[in-house]
């Protein structure tokens, strides 16, 4: 059975993205994981990510960490 990503179950996917993304951070960044979970959440990044519509969701956690360094440089 397959089921198809709608905006409604998003949030069911984001949790395990977020979890991948604050462990590569703090190990890339020598930053803890209170720190790297508000890089997150404050970022175009996250924001992107909440939405269906711009298919971040697609993207691993590397990837999106990828996007955020770049938000930071």
């Amino acid at each position: 059975m397959r089921t198809e990503v709608t905006q409604e179950n998003l949030p069911l996917l984001i949790p395990g993205k977020i979890a991948g993304m604050t462990k590569i951070l703090c190990d890339k960044l020598h930053l803890n994981a209170i720190d790297c979970l508000k890089m997150i959440y404050k970022s175009k990044t996250y924001h992107q990510l909440e939405q269906e519509d711009s298919k971040c969701w697609h993207y691993g956690p590397v990837a999106l960490c990828e996007m955020i360094e770049e938000e930071i440089e």
